[in-house]
């Protein structure tokens, strides 16, 4: 796709004592392959693809700066002791940006924060299944499994970033729905074995995830993804994958650092008073004499919020039949 959307795309490749050269325009072949041999090229391996953007295709030919920063570094951050060089070609020559994570996600998540403290020490493992997974896990391929970082905030703004085989999945999917399910029921049985929980609270994952922030690389051999750019992934077993990688592993942290765990717990109880609060405070307004819902509203009569429902129909067509088959007592309609 990039050489088909390029005005000019050109490959350099060495590997096995040679070096080989390619180039295209418009998707079609310019240079054809020319391979040379050198003891130059013996010790050294590596590809290197430049494109050109053909501004026909494209609103701007200017690729994304941010964007490519960040994919650049979380290269780094996801492979421990790489180097990731970003080089900038411009008229007054080169700028040159470089990252090195020798410390992985623990020392992104410290350039992440810029000093903010964390509630509780960070939570980082990895668990890979090898040639024999568990009868649970049937659908699980040997080397599948995933490398986390996991932290908390008291307060101000937080982050979270997810990988599929070293990827962006800027939608999440599976494997962080898995993720998220697995560290909080490990949380709920850390509160419930010590009866943390106030009467009458119910927690439920937001709670906790509010202020969480984290870092999640997967590893999955049989990929399914939604979209072109692999934003999101629907792989289906990813979700137990990823729940028997770390709901155990976190309910032993939990456990090991009881105090750390109840800092934890205190937050999500936080979150879950300040969420019944707020459901507390809310009241639907009738309309009193100034006209402050919309014109074409047709109301119901009960003021009672967790009863009501507002359906909202296409045009005053699709009212008409809804008005009729409406319950009048707890069901309004707008078109």
């Amino acid at each position: 796709v990039t050489n088909a959307l390029s005005r000019r795309l050109e490959v350099r490749v060495i590997r096995e004592g040679g070096k080989h050269f390619m180039a295209f325009e418009d998707g079609e072949v310019v240079q054809k392959l020319k391979s040379s041999k050198g003891k130059e090229f013996e010790r050294r391996s590596g590809t290197t693809v430049r494109a050109w953007p053909n501004p026909k295709y494209f609103d701007s030919p200017n690729i994304p700066q941010a964007e490519l920063e960040h994919l650049i570094r979380s290269k780094a951050y996801l492979l421990p002791g790489l180097t990731a060089v970003l080089r900038i070609e411009g008229k007054d020559g080169f700028e040159e940006k470089a990252w090195t994570f020798k410390g992985g996600m623990a020392q992104y998540f410290d350039a992440m924060l810029g000093g903010r403290e964390m509630a509780a020490p960070l939570f980082t493992g990895e668990r890979y299944f090898e040639e024999d997974p568990n009868e649970q896990s049937a659908e699980i391929m040997p080397g599948e499994g995933a490398a986390w970082a996991l932290g908390f905030l008291a307060s101000g703004e937080t982050f979270t970033e997810s990988h599929v085989n070293l990827i962006p999945t800027r939608s999440g999917g599976s494997h962080e729905l898995g993720f998220r399910n697995g560290i909080f029921d490990a949380l709920r049985a850390f509160m419930d074995t010590r009866a943390i929980t106030p009467k009458g609270v119910k927690l439920v994952a937001d709670d906790m995830w509010s202020r969480a922030c984290f870092t999640l690389s997967a590893g999955i051999v049989r990929t399914q993804v939604q979209g072109q750019t692999n934003e999101e992934l629907t792989t289906k077993h990813a979700v137990r994958l990823l729940e028997l990688c770390v709901r155990d592993a976190f309910e032993l942290w939990l456990n090991a650092h009881p105090e750390e765990g109840k800092r934890i717990a205190e937050l999500a109880v936080e979150q879950a008073m300040n969420r019944l609060r707020r459901g507390q405070k809310y009241e639907r307004k009738k309309s009193s004499g100034v006209a402050t819902l919309p014109g074409k509203l047709v109301d119901c009569a009960s003021g009672d919020t967790s009863r009501n429902e507002l359906f909202m129909v296409e045009g005053d067509s699709g009212g008409g039949s809804g008005k009729e088959g409406r319950d009048k007592d707890t069901q309004a309609e707008v078109p």
